[in-house]
This record gives C-alpha cells, sequence and structure tokens, in this order.
C-alpha cells in the first residue's frame, strides 16, 4: 500500500452521461487534493453523480489514468437533493379589505421526493410581492404550514380582472417549502388575492 503522507492524489468523474461538472469555477478545492468541494448549484440535474478519487505515490502516473498501473482508486456516487414539490398554496378568503381581513394562507400538499431520499421535516416560508419584485416576509422557516395575517393593499398600477364594489388590486403571494437540508421549492405558478380599499379609506400602501 501507499504510506500516510507520501501519495498523491487526483479526482475525475466518471462517465455515466451526467453533466461534467469537474471544472475550476465549479469547485472550492483542487482536483489533486484528498476533499473534493463543489460549489452550490452546480448539481443542477436530478440524476446521479459519480467521482473518483485516484491515488499513488508516483505523481506521474496520475498525468494519464487510462494508463496508471500503480494506481489505487475508490469512488462515490451522489444524487442531488431535490426540492420539495407537489404543492399548493391556498387562500381563504380570496378576497378582503386591506388591513382588515384576516386571511388563512394554507401550503397543501407538499412533498420531499425520496431522491436520494425524503428529508423531513419541512419548513414554510411565506409572504408577498412588492410592485418593484422584491417579497416581503411575513413568516421564515416556520414549521407550520398555515398563516393567518392581514395585507396591505395591492398593487396601485394593476385593478383587479372582475367588478367590485370598492377599489381593488391584486396581490401577489409567495411560498417557499425548505427541506431539513434547505433544498427549497416555490410555487409552480403565480397566486394571488384581491385587496379591496374602500372609497375615502386611508391605508397602508405596500412597505
Amino acid at each position: 500500500g501507499v504510506r500516510a503522507g507520501t501519495a498523491s492524489y487526483r479526482w475525475m468523474q466518471v462517465e455515466d452521461g451526467a453533466a461534467r461538472v469537474l471544472s475550476a469555477g465549479n469547485l472550492h478545492t483542487s482536483l489533486t487534493g484528498q476533499n473534493l468541494v463543489i460549489k452550490r448549484g452546480v448539481l443542477v440535474d436530478s440524476g446521479q453523480f459519480t467521482f473518483r478519487l485516484y491515488a499513488s505515490s508516483d505523481p506521474t502516473e496520475l498525468a494519464n489514468l487510462d494508463t496508471c498501473v500503480y494506481c489505487g482508486f475508490a469512488e462515490v456516487t451522489v444524487m442531488r437533493n431535490l426540492p420539495p414539490a407537489s404543492g399548493r398554496l391556498v387562500t381563504s378568503p380570496a378576497q378582503g379589505y386591506a388591513q382588515d381581513t384576516l386571511f388563512t394562507l394554507s401550503a397543501e400538499s407538499w412533498v420531499d421526493p425520496p431522491i436520494p431520499q425524503d428529508d423531513y421535516p419541512l419548513t414554510y416560508s411565506f409572504g408577498y410581492y412588492h410592485p418593484s419584485g422584491s417579497v416581503r416576509y411575513l413568516a421564515v422557516s416556520v414549521h407550520t404550514s398555515q398563516l393567518k395575517t392581514v395585507f396591505p393593499t395591492g398593487d396601485a398600477a394593476v385593478a383587479c380582472a372582475g367588478p367590485t364594489d370598492a377599489v381593488c388590486h391584486p396581490l401577489r403571494l409567495h411560498l417557499e417549502v425548505s427541506d431539513a437540508l434547505d433544498a427549497r421549492g416555490e410555487l409552480p405558478f403565480p397566486t394571488w388575492i384581491e385587496m379591496l380599499v374602500p372609497d375615502g379609506a386611508v391605508l397602508q400602501a405596500l412597505l
């Protein structure tokens, strides 16, 4: 065997059809060290990735792994942790008065795919979108899947689609669902509520 402290190393990715990820821009570590640390967000596919670490007492042997006679190796196969999915956000009621109506937001049917395993418990972050596009959070990483809250007025630049008895602006909601390893899923499509503003009322706008 190779004595401790005398080995040279080289990482490679086994050809298995997965996207090639072992480029310098994707790594926090060198391909010639004992440890391999890949940057966050690189393993974007849902498939598996197999990495192999070669070791040799002669560093020149590692220049061509196909002809390396005095090399040993070990390999590991990893899979990307997929975020929670298949859920929705249910609001009750769908329309109400700004700063007055108490809305109930319910994150329903979210599950964590068993790839490579399911990672419970799930946590939930609720919020809404400011007209600028930024998210204003109402609760962050809570373990309850339901939130009761009032909302400010909606986007004053947009009117509700249907007829109403008061000034009405839509407000887009935001939901993030995270597993225990912080893989985050979001709503697959926009979810809106309608915010009514009574005539003559002075109400808080979006903050």
